[in-house]
């Protein structure tokens, strides 16, 4: 029993890990100019810590999807279906 519940928490990491690098380095999200961008559509400051934290961030950012799993990547789907 213990056996399964560990190969179901290495899929739902590796799922959130490989999300993360694909929204990072392959979709290209942290630009200078998408970070400003949202920046403005949110209206915060410069000194807002959870956003410097999480949004600016990028080991953080990884950290987080990593740890999410699986809602990340549902989310990403159905916002791509959403916009078509």
């Amino acid at each position: 029993m213990l056996y399964y519940l560990g190969i179901c928490l290495i899929i739902w990491l590796s799922v959130g890990f490989i999300f993360g690098l694909k929204f990072i380095f392959i979709d290209k999200k942290f630009t200078q100019e998408n970070i400003e961008e949202r920046r403005k559509n949110m209206s915060l400051d410069e000194d807002d810590d959870k956003y410097n934290l999480f949004v600016k961030n990028k080991y953080t950012f990884l950290a987080m999807t990593t740890l999410a799993g699986f809602i990340p990547l549902v989310a990403d789907i159905y916002g791509s279906i959403k916009y078509r």
